[in-house]
């Protein structure tokens, strides 16, 4: 892309108004006008300045097959963001404001999902320094150039075998052509979430990005984000996005032995399994990691290194005593020396430093013969030959030391006492060889020499001392902001009250709801503090229910003993708050419960305790206050009332953003627009799901185009509102365009609701006859499958399907279909006119979006039975059914519903011949419906409506309501002639035969039809060859054709 734009668009706040720049010089062109439009059509890019100061770059690119899009840029920190736009048409100062703004609103929360991330040791991540004198080692350094011929490269072998010398070594040579990552793992990475997030922020320099957006896809993780990922899919997006890369990528994993977590070897194998051909993953360990290294090696894909092939030759030895100690020995005595340290390198390490203090042959002699090379010899040798070979003090500050994984000076002095303790650690690292330099400021001591000296130090120092040193040790970590390693120190230094007050600490930093991390180290903490830590704290108890929560719900769905561990563990955190009135954490527990009984469909418990939650949350606890919101407006959805919904929803939206989890804040998204909608707010929907389908992060290619998907199908519900046929026609070619290009096959998902696009694609094609086909067909499916299965979309396949049918004069079909549905949903009867509607059954439901829609659901019943009753000529009926329903919708803000209601009560007036109250109801329709330019409204409502609008036409004194019901009738086909006269064949057809042809005619089968009229199958076969012959048809199709022609349905 070139680095600069001559074209810009900017606000100035000196004339109140947008500037144009063309070839940078000022141009007189007005934003939004034909002329705005056709100078877009010109370019191919320009820069946005927007009121607020943000910027971006607008640029148009073709797509194949799809023409041209306009998408927005901004960069931040070297990372770019991309915005979609739309055509040129849609290129408005509005939409730009729009998109500029969305901007700020990632970035915000990107930056306060990085702050919720705990802090990483960034020394971890570094290699520690090579010492001076290594010797080469050519042929180990060509077996390790072949690792792009293999998956994995694994140096097992004991310690002291200079596994990571070797490593960094070849790196070190190799470093122009290898790119790098070093993680070294302690036992602190025994968690699935800590472990991969520390890789994932290694590889970050990969992707030539300073932010941590991949690592902070681990949110998506969490049980609560819209859509959930396992770790094994965010693992597959992090190679796809290092796929294309072309340079070699090595990631280094030392120190493996350390991890014991079964799910963390499950996932290593699996990223194995798909590393891409430029990538490569390189494990030291003590001992064979339990991966499924059989299978490697079957397939060749295992490069492996053990302590045979690391042991030093005697050349190697020879080289390595000359190169390091000066030391040229008889043939004889290297022979033996060699013999005896078996190509050891540490012990051959330890010899040699031994034998520069020898005078003689017989000394040297008499050591070579007495070194065996064991670690109780090694031991001693670190405590005879270097500890007691020191200065007091700097044997002290070893003892004191050792018991730190890593040493950074300020953090010596503290544990030791030692003010020069700086100076001290650049000395030992430039004589002995013990200790490794990680970066300017961090070291760490070899691992055989900390062991030796953690020996010796409780030996001679005593395990009060060891204690006392680990409890200084966690307080400087804690004031430096290192919380895990602070927790770990005052854990291992049993100081359990600072331990405790540390992991409190660690908690009301990092943990919110939403996304709870490293629950399997949190978990462990806990356990290892004494039972009355966390029997007498309420904080410790809300964590360990959250942990309980978030640990199973990972791996299958929350069972009945998890909710009764975590509701005991709840029980005790509320009675402790209540001795101290402690309403912070009471508010926490309560929020919590609300999100406990939601999943377990407790919904009227957890609507209570979400309101308690809120009533005294502090506005700073957003994650808390977010989810809490978001059950209260969840359960407004479910019960319909949608005002009350939306003001929850929004709130929890500003939440998520606030805390930095843009996936929850995108369902908010998705909720709010499919809320819109029924609100009758087209406008609002539009924007909101375009907003679902634009704020993407990094996830799995197939969720993103999920996503795309869902938004344009959304969309297409609301340009068919519209009777907007051109533009759902490229929409859906566009999502077609999008799924074709999916890693895999998406387009089962989104069978249902495509299939639904199209049928009413068809419909505006003046094709119903073929959308009633597609929608019997999934009526059909839908009914054999589970209501779980499809509940949000059974619905709408209903509604358009009796409306159409209807439009056709099928009104057999579409009552059969309608108490097919009901009996489906455990709903007995058509709601009686004079009696309120009979509660479905309720299924259990765990998932968000499962629930009771009782008064939606009723009220779209309502209005199918209402259009039945219409076409049977039953208006009284449709009045009694209808009237009490308007009030109640209205005031719950499902709008949608009462202008069809209205539409419905304005037709049954109109045939009651009483047109005043009809056209009043048509018009206080149209103008609501104007705003937001609904059209299928009226237009699927047929010829009644038609009519209506006619004979109401010379009365609307507006005229805009005028020229917007001209143009409805306009829009309408020219009334079909439905038969309602009796067929003389009616009289040859038996009752019985009347019946099956309704039947036959409404997609069943004969089988179907018989176990409807309990007969044999032969049964039915008769009479529907019967029929066909009074027809004078061959076949289903004919037969319904003419029985609609004929009006015998």
């Amino acid at each position: 892309m070139p680095r600069r734009t001559p074209h810009a668009v900017r606000w100035s706040p000196q004339t109140h108004s947008y500037e144009i720049i063309k070839n940078d010089t000022r141009d007189l062109l007005i934003p939004d006008t034909p002329a705005w439009f056709s100078w877009l059509e010109s370019i191919t890019s320009f820069a946005f300045y927007s009121q607020s100061g943000a910027y971006c770059t607008a640029r148009k690119e073709a797509i194949k097959q799809s023409g041209s899009y306009w998408y927005a840029y901004r960069s931040i920190q070297r990372r770019t963001s991309k915005q979609y736009i739309g055509r040129t048409s849609e290129v408005t100062i509005a939409r730009l404001e729009e998109v500029t703004e969305r901007f700020q609103h990632t970035e915000a929360s990107q930056a306060a999902e990085h702050e919720s991330i705990p802090p990483l040791l960034e020394v971890k991540l570094h290699p520690p320094r090579l010492p001076k004198g290594l010797i080469s080692r050519p042929e180990l350094f060509q077996r390790l150039d072949d690792w792009q011929s293999y998956r994995l490269t694994l140096l097992s072998a004991p310690a002291g075998f200079g596994k990571s010398t070797l490593l960094n070594q070849w790196l070190s040579e190799r470093q122009t052509s290898i790119r790098a990552v070093w993680v070294a793992l302690d036992s602190g990475d025994n968690d699935p979430l800590r472990f991969w997030y520390t890789i994932l922020h290694a590889c970050q320099s990969w992707l030539q990005t300073t932010d941590d957006r991949l690592a902070s896809l681990l949110h998506a993780a969490s049980p609560l984000a819209f859509q959930p990922l396992s770790l094994e899919e965010i693992i597959a997006t992090f190679l796809n996005k290092l796929a294309s890369d072309t340079s070699g990528n090595l990631l280094v994993l030392e120190d493996y032995h350390f991890i014991t977590n079964t799910r963390i070897h499950e996932l290593l194998d699996f990223f194995i399994t798909h590393l891409p051909q430029n990538m490569h993953v390189i494990l030291l360990s003590r001992h064979e990691p339990p991966l499924p290294l059989a299978r490697l090696r079957a397939r060749g894909e295992l490069n492996e290194f053990q302590a045979t092939d690391l042991r030093f030759s005697l050349s190697e030895t020879e080289a390595f005593l000359w190169q390091t100690a000066s030391l040229s020995l008889p043939s004889e005595t290297l022979e033996q020396l060699h013999e005896r340290v078996e190509g050891w390198p540490t012990g051959l390490r330890l010899l040699s430093l031994s034998l520069q203090r020898q005078q003689t042959q017989e000394q040297i002699q008499h050591t070579i013969s007495h070194f065996n090379g064991t670690q109780r010899q090694v031991r001693e040798y670190f405590v005879l030959e270097v500890l007691q070979a020191l200065p007091e003090p700097l044997q002290t500050f070893l003892l004191c030391t050792s018991i730190l994984p890593r040493l950074h000076p300020s953090l010596c002095a503290e544990v030791s006492g030692n003010q020069e303790s700086g100076a001290l650690l650049e000395a030992m690292e430039r004589t002995n060889g013990f200790l490794e330099t990680l970066d300017d400021e961090w070291y760490r001591y070899h691992a055989l020499f900390a062991e030796a000296m953690q020996h010796e130090a409780r030996r001679q120092l005593g395990e009060d001392e060891i204690r006392r040193l680990y409890s200084i040790a966690a307080r400087w970590l804690m004031e430096h902001d290192f919380q895990a390693e602070a927790i770990e120190a005052a854990l291992k230094a049993e100081d359990y009250e600072c331990a405790c007050a540390f992991i409190k600490r660690y908690i009301s930093k990092y943990l919110q709801f939403q996304a709870i991390h490293e629950y399997i180290t949190i978990s462990q903490w806990i356990q290892q503090l004494p039972s009355h830590y966390l029997h007498n704290s309420a904080e410790l108890c809300l964590t360990k229910a959250m942990v309980l929560f978030f640990k199973h719900d990972e791996e299958a769905e929350l069972r009945s003993d998890i909710q009764h561990q975590a509701t005991e563990l709840l029980n005790r955190a509320e009675a402790l708050c209540q001795e101290t009135e402690n309403d912070a954490i009471q508010a926490q527990i309560d929020a919590f419960r609300a999100m406990l009984d939601f999943r377990f469909n407790q919904q009227e418990l957890a609507v209570i305790y979400a309101s308690r939650a809120l009533e005294k949350l502090a506005e700073t606890a957003t994650g808390w206050r977010a989810s809490s919101l978001m059950v209260l407006g969840v359960s407004s959805l479910q019960q319909g009332q949608l005002d009350q919904a939306r003001g929850y929803l929004e709130q929890a939206q500003q939440q998520w953003r606030a805390v930095g989890s843009a996936d929850a804040a995108r369902g908010m998204s998705f909720l709010l627009a499919m809320l819109c909608i029924e609100q009758g707010k087209l406008h609002q929907a539009i924007k909101y799901y375009q907003e679902f389908e634009q704020s993407q992060g990094p996830e799995p290619i197939n969720e993103r185009m999920q996503a795309y998907a869902i938004a344009s199908l959304g969309q297409t519900q609301i340009l068919y509102e519209w009777n907007d046929q051109h533009a759902m026609q490229q929409k859906m070619q566009d999502l077609l365009g999008v799924i074709e290009q999916a890693e895999a096959n998406i387009y089962e998902f989104l069978t249902i609701p495509i299939k639904i696009t199209e049928a009413r694609l068809l419909h505006l094609e003046g094709k119903t006859e073929q959308a009633c086909s597609i929608l019997s067909q999934l009526l059909k499916y839908w009914s054999n499958m589970q209501p779980s299965f499809s509940h949000l979309f059974h619905s709408d396949i209903l509604v358009s399907y009796v409306q159409y049918t209807l439009l056709l004069g099928d009104t057999a079909t579409a009552q059969y279909w309608l108490e097919t549905f009901m009996s489906k949903q455990g709903i007995r009867a058509l709601p009686a006119p004079d009696q309120p509607a009979a509660a479905p059954i309720q299924e259990h439901s765990t998932t968000l979006f499962n629930g009771a829609l009782s008064d939606t659901l009723h009220e779209q019943l309502s209005l199918l039975h209402a259009r039945i009753l219409l076409f049977q000529g039953e208006s009284e009926k449709v009045l009694h059914l209808l009237s009490s329903m308007l009030a109640s919708a209205i005031e719950a803000g499902r709008i949608r519903s009462a202008l069809q209601i209205k539409l419905l009560l304005a037709r049954a007036y109109a045939a009651l011949e009483q047109p005043i109250r009809a056209r009043t109801l048509l018009q206080e329709t149209l103008e609501a419906a104007y705003p937001e330019g609904f059209q299928r409204l009226f237009l699927d409502e047929g010829p009644a409506l038609q009519a209506l609008l006619r004979d109401s036409l010379p009365y609307f004194t507006s005229p805009t309501i005028r020229k917007y019901a001209h143009d409805l009738i306009q829009s309408m086909p020219c009334p079909a002639t439905v038969v309602t006269e009796l067929s003389p064949l009616q009289d040859s057809l038996s009752q019985q035969e009347l019946r099956v042809l309704r039947l036959l005619s409404s997609g069943l089968s004969n089988a179907e039809i018989a176990r409807e009229h309990i007969v044999s199958i032969n049964t039915i076969r008769s009479q529907v060859q019967s029929i066909y012959r009074k027809l004078q048809v061959h076949n289903r199709h004919a037969a319904s054709e003419t029985a609609r022609r004929l009006g015998l349905l």
